[in-house]
């Protein structure tokens, strides 16, 4: 689109080419200069830029996919946001001058290499390749919400759910699971059980999200903050809607922090001051109707927040990682 221009040079334009060595440059603009390959010794010339400007074909006789130790002069790819693909692989013989096409799929070379087995005597022929594609597709499931995104980017999941890589590209998926939710694995293609996937085809991924489980605790039926005087009932009942996770075994606690320290509600000592935490229930969450905890009109003058929460990993420690939790507010005065 006219915004940028590939070329080759020996000059040190970024601070990055400090031997002058034939590196393979682009300039944004607006932006200005970016160094594309970076090699010791060796030649890196002649590129040709697609369109848009996020691909760059050039000759190379550097090693820099890996699959290169010879030292052979072949044509590489850089695609932005991804890196190298190395187009061809020969022993013998060079290819030089690419030209790729508009929208970066195709890519003309000269070669003396037998790249398809009909150049036996080495002559300097037109070859055509085929850059090979192949589609990544996210897709989300469950009733919580999240986001994925890709590394290489591309991916932003989200809007952006789908993106084309070069055949062989390694892409790393991250979920982030919204305030509310849980991000619980991946399915969906074999290759996709851990968020990592290599392009070698098609590839869909699914990304779990489910809703957490909804505690509740109120006082005097408020949410808070609530400021009574001395003396007044006060009542605090916890409730609690499971959502995705009905029948998971998780923690239970019910606590309270007060001017005289600490305070865990059990189901079988009622109110026990400790330091420590002190599980209230160990066993599987299901619909809870509003029930008290709490009722008393002897409470002294002080701030107090009282809580309920649970955690889904049901080890009687509190993981606060896995917690999910409700507080209210009271005053006495």
């Amino acid at each position: 689109d006219g915004t940028r221009i590939a070329f080759h040079s020996n000059r040190n334009l970024t601070g990055s080419n400090t031997d002058g060595n034939n590196e393979i440059f682009l300039w944004t603009q607006g932006v200005g200069f970016t160094q594309v390959t970076n090699t010791t010794g060796g030649d890196n010339a002649f590129p040709s830029i697609n369109a848009d400007g996020t691909r760059i074909a050039f000759h190379s006789n550097r090693n820099l996919t890996g699959s290169n130790t010879d030292g052979n002069n072949e044509i590489f790819l850089w695609t932005q946001g991804v890196g190298f693909t190395q187009v061809t692989n020969s022993t013998g013989g060079s290819s030089l001058y690419p030209s790729i096409n508009a929208n970066g799929t195709k890519i003309a070379v000269e070669s003396t290499s037998n790249l398809t087995g009909g150049n036996p005597d080495g002559n300097w022929e037109i070859f055509l390749a085929t850059i090979i594609q192949h589609t990544l597709t996210v897709t989300k499931a469950g009733s919580g919400t999240g986001t994925v995104i890709s590394a290489p980017p591309g991916i932003t999941c989200g809007a952006d759910c789908t993106e084309v890589y070069p055949a062989g590209t390694g892409v790393t998926l991250t979920a982030t699971a919204d305030s509310g939710s849980t991000f619980t694995g991946w399915s969906g293609d074999p290759d996709c059980s851990d968020g990592s996937v290599t392009m070698t085809a098609d590839q869909s991924c699914v990304a779990t999200f489910l809703t957490n489980p909804r505690p509740d605790i109120k006082a005097n039926g408020s949410d808070g903050p609530l400021t009574l005087s001395v003396g007044t009932n006060l009542t605090v009942t916890v409730a609690l809607d499971p959502r995705d996770y009905t029948g998971q075994s998780a923690d239970w606690w019910v606590a309270a922090t007060s001017p005289f320290g600490l305070y865990w509600y059990t189901l079988d000592r009622g109110w026990v001051r400790s330091d420590a935490p002190i599980r209230t229930y160990g066993g599987p969450l299901f619909t809870l109707a509003p029930s008290e905890v709490l009722n008393t009109t002897s409470l002294p003058v002080g701030n107090y927040t009282l809580y309920f929460g649970v955690d889904r990993l049901m080890n009687g420690a509190l993981d606060f990682g896995q917690l999910s939790v409700d507080s209210v507010a009271v005053t006495i005065q």
